[in-house]
């Protein structure tokens, strides 16, 4: 360039740089007072420095607003920081709009993060939802899985009147349909699933509390696998379990495949099997109504203890035998004085010893000899009394 016209340029700048703004352009326009430099042009662009995402994290103390474009090897386009962080300026046209997106590709679209770090979820400004970089879901928690270790939801709260509770709810015009919590449980993989086997473990539910150093199961309904599995059948077992008070936590109630159930036993034999006492409920002190209204022991516990005041309110009455089969009660006629007449309110009652029903169909408990105490069982048509002494 020779002399004069650099001593020209250089003039012309400095008169630029004085007016306190600049134009760039190729029409000899004004720059707009709002801008420091304003530049126009019809055929050109702005190039600013271009740079991969290492040299953009490589420039020294960046200053708050300064912009670069990223040429990859992700998130290709303008940055800037702000002050803390780069910030991707991305085209909405590839972003997920407030209204919905169209012509997404399930093989290459996502919601989410690609760098080893959660996606949150918010509303009012403040958390409620987390999955974390592993892949663990967190709702009310902004560190999921953290006391446990093996979960992949945690739904987290405090406070009486923030429960964890999971609401499951439909509706159906038929009687068929009902909410559901369903397991399901294969050996092999969950792509190629293989068959479960006798003896396998496959759900449970476990309840977990702090007792002061570290959360403690101390109550557990387990699944298990019981007995040989076909194409179309898998025999089933619950075992419910507790911990008692001196820590021993042990299963406490069976049921087998066939509907047997123990107590106290692993290995009912029985429909019901206990291994241990039994406990019915008693009814004590019955005052007993007259022939014409008899007390009715429908309502009564399993044990009744009659208490007739006189001679005349001693009638107790056993529900209709059709209404309560295989029912049993024992009952005492614990008066010193008067006797007790128990009369049913349908069928007959036949003593024990005999096929003839009660005389008058009616059985006298006697004060103060036999027969004082006796048991009853409906066979759903009538009522039959065995003596107990």
């Amino acid at each position: 360039m020779k002399p004069y016209l650099l001593l020209g340029f250089l003039l012309c700048l400095y008169g630029a740089m004085q007016a306190q703004n600049m134009a760039l352009n190729n029409d000899g326009s004004a720059p707009d007072a709002s801008a420091l430099l304003d530049i126009r042009s019809n055929t050109k662009g702005m190039l600013i420095p271009r740079m991969t995402k290492t040299e953009k994290k490589n420039i020294p103390g960046p200053a708050n607003g300064l912009l670069i474009y990223q040429t990859g090897p992700d998130s290709t386009g303008f940055h800037y920081y702000n002050g803390s962080l780069w910030i991707w300026i991305s085209s909405t046209a590839n972003a997920w709009q407030l209204t919905g997106n169209s012509g997404t590709n399930p093989a290459g679209n996502f919601i989410g993060t690609t760098d080893n770090n959660p996606l949150v979820f918010r509303t009012q400004n403040a958390e409620v939802m987390r999955m974390a970089a592993n892949g663990v879901l967190g709702i009310g928690t902004a560190t999921p899985n953290s006391s446990y270790g093996f979960a992949k939801v945690e739904i987290a709260a405090e406070g009486a009147g923030a429960p964890t509770d999971l609401l499951l709810r439909n509706a159906a015009n038929s009687g068929g349909y009902a909410p559901g919590l369903i397991f399901q449980h294969a050996r092999g993989t969950l792509a190629t699933p293989l068959a479960v086997t006798s003896g396998d473990y496959v759900s449970a539910i476990i309840s977990a509390n702090y007792s002061g150093s570290s959360y403690i199961g101390s109550h557990a309904i387990d699944m298990f696998v019981d007995g040989a599995v076909t194409g179309t059948i898998v025999p089933g077992r619950f075992e419910f379990s507790t911990m008692s008070t001196t820590g021993n936590y042990s299963q406490r109630l069976t049921i087998k495949n066939d509907g047997k159930i123990g107590i106290g036993t692993t290995s009912p034999a029985s429909t019901l099997q206990v291994n241990g006492t039994i406990a019915i409920g008693v009814s004590m002190g019955l005052a007993g109504g007259t022939i014409a209204t008899p007390l009715s022991l429908a309502n009564e516990k399993s044990y009744i203890g009659c208490s007739p005041a006189d001679n005349t309110n001693n009638f107790y009455q056993l529900p209709d035998p059709s209404t309560v089969p295989g029912r049993v009660y024992y009952i005492r006629n614990n008066s010193s004085s008067f006797f007790a007449n128990i009369v049913t309110a349908a069928g007959n009652i036949f003593p024990g010893s005999s096929n003839n029903v009660a005389g008058g169909n009616t059985y006298t408990l006697n004060p103060t000899s036999s027969v004082k105490t006796i048991i009853c069982i409906s066979d759903g048509a009538n009522w039959t009394v065995g003596k107990i002494d």
